[in-house]
């Protein structure tokens, strides 16, 4: 849902940003999309890492004759983590772009995941 919510978001504030010459406009529509691309890219963490230890249980409760199959879904896992290394540092580079206040991140009491367990 994000995946396909966020770039339609993006669009529509590009267009936006195009027909406007206010700089304060700019600015927030700026912020906007940058905050967009973050999520993005956050969200395709969350779904690589699920996907990713959803694997890994499956390989750990695998019977012993299994084993070619394991070797094969290695070479799976392989490929999902250098995906979720090449997205981490695709969000590392765009961080940049979103002004601290628009960042989630740096909201100390905002909840997060472990507040939930």
């Amino acid at each position: 849902m994000v995946g396909a919510v966020v770039p339609l978001i993006i669009s529509v504030l590009t267009y936006v940003k195009a027909t406007s010459h206010d700089p304060q406009i700019k600015k927030a529509l700026d912020t906007g999309v940058a905050v967009g691309r973050i999520a993005t890219a956050k969200k395709a963490v969350e779904n690589k890492e699920n996907i990713k230890s959803l694997i890994d249980v499956g390989l750990k409760i695998a019977p012993p004759q299994a084993q070619q199959a394991i070797e094969e879904q290695k070479a799976l896992m392989n490929k999902v983590t250098r995906e979720i290394e090449a997205t981490n540092a695709q969000i590392t580079r765009l961080r940049p772009a979103v002004p601290p206040e628009a960042d989630a991140d740096t909201i100390a009491n905002l909840p997060r995941e472990k507040d939930f367990q």
